[in-house]
């Protein structure tokens, strides 16, 4: 089975990343303004990017195989991975970019869609590519660390004019192919790495997303932020007694797994502080009953130790990345409709 690790959860504190903050702000309408949504487009599409490699590399690579995705390092300075391969014979650092139209690179200037910008993936590869060799030298001299740049996007072309020999580029179209290049590799290989140990030891130099986004206290949540939202298509729903809640869209999500997953919204948007059963009975639009949700509360959350009232502990993060957290009696379904 595949080991997948989005954080060494023993040394940093879980926070949402930007992406999945302003989704959940923006469905809940704490963002408006027209700035905030264009930049929410770009913030997106790197997201969804690196969703997009991340399913091929499950979908093609080994089972022995572990990954790291977005995961903050410190060697003498902070450093962000996209995305860190383990096998048996390498380590694989990837820069993931997800362009739209032309990228162009000629004397160390970059170009997107004929338009000079100042930021500079293949600096930022090489630099936490260097990072990374340098904590790994202190672990063992025999271990590769090879870096990668992904342009992933689907109508994206790349043209490299000066001589790059120090990272590998590879476009959307030939992932596969480099894939199937390091399982040739790593079957001509006779290194043997010690995946867990080496996990176990990048765990010490983890450290917290310097860039994190500020949490919004519960005073900003008034009543026209609340609600129950479908999870497919974010539309608000209507809520009944039913042990499955529907949508216009089709969709139907178990009731006590739509309470849990409006919870998670909340830490999310709120991370970093602990929440009582009236935040989120208030966050779901004080419907259904205060009791209901308190019930589904403290089957799934963790309580607070020594606070003057009932707290339950926030995760931080939203439901799909807590699925190994929490566990369902039924599933939720779609409608088949003629």
């Amino acid at each position: 089975m595949k080991k997948i690790i989005t954080s060494f959860s023993r040394n940093t504190a879980s926070q949402p990343t930007e992406y999945e903050f302003q989704k959940i702000a923006i469905h809940r309408k704490l963002i408006t303004s027209q700035n905030e949504l264009n930049q929410f487009k770009r913030i997106e599409a790197g997201a969804l990017g690196e969703i997009q490699f991340a399913q091929v590399m499950n979908d093609f690579g080994l089972p022995q195989w572990s990954y790291l995705q977005n995961i903050w390092l410190k060697d003498h300075a902070t450093f962000e991975c996209d995305y860190i391969l383990v096998t048996n014979h390498c380590v694989y650092i990837f820069e993931i970019k997800n362009y739209f139209g032309v990228f162009e690179y000629q004397n160390g200037q970059c170009k997107s869609r004929g338009v000079d910008i100042s930021y500079n993936p293949l600096n930022q590869i090489h630099n936490a590519t260097v990072h990374l060799k340098n904590l790994l030298r202190n672990y063992s001299y025999n271990i590769p660390v090879k870096g990668v740049l992904v342009f992933i996007g689907e109508h994206n072309k790349v043209l490299i004019h000066d001589d790059i020999n120090y990272i590998d580029i590879i476009s959307s179209n030939e992932v596969y192919a480099y894939i199937q290049c390091i399982i040739h590799e790593e079957r001509m290989r006779q290194v043997s790495i010690n995946t867990d140990y080496l996990l176990k030891y990048l765990e010490e130099f983890e450290v917290v997303n310097p860039y994190t986004v500020t949490p919004y206290s519960p005073s900003d949540i008034t009543k026209q932020h609340t609600g129950l939202y479908c999870k497919m298509c974010a539309e608000k729903l209507r809520v009944t007694r039913n042990l499955y809640i529907e949508c216009s869209c089709g969709f139907q999500e178990y009731r006590e797994h739509l309470i849990v997953r409006t919870a998670c919204d909340y830490g999310v948007l709120t991370h970093g502080t602990n929440f009582v059963v009236r935040d989120i009975w208030h966050f779901a639009g004080s419907s259904p009953s205060h009791d209901y949700v308190k019930k589904v509360l403290l089957k799934h959350f963790n309580i607070v130790q020594n606070e003057r009232i009932l707290t339950l502990e926030n995760y931080g993060q939203p439901l799909y990345n807590l699925t190994n957290h929490f566990s369902f009696e039924k599933p939720n379904r779609m409608l088949i409709t003629p």
